[in-house]
């Protein structure tokens, strides 16, 4: 399973895009140790996501490293997964 609560940033109506939060299933066996995978998305348009495992700069993060600060949004995508997949 792939989440992607940022995916809203590419919106782009002018050129037809229009995209929001997903959950997205149907990962391959070996994805986050340098994958490639494509999703198609709402009408004409495909989300391409690339693994990056070595790129380890998120952990010094904020948004990572304060709990308090993320608990919110995990709570939050953790509440709809169990939506979606329920």
């Amino acid at each position: 399973m792939l989440v992607d609560l940022t995916l809203d940033q590419c919106t782009a109506p002018e050129r037809g895009v229009l995209l929001s939060p997903g959950v997205f299933y149907g990962l391959p066996k070996g994805f986050t140790n340098g994958g490639r995978q494509s999703y198609p998305v709402n009408d004409g348009c495909v989300v391409v996501y690339e693994a990056h495992p070595e790129e380890k700069t998120f952990f010094s993060t904020p948004d990572w490293t304060d709990r308090v600060r993320r608990q919110p949004f995990v709570d939050a995508t953790l509440a709809r997964i169990g939506a979606v997949a329920g």
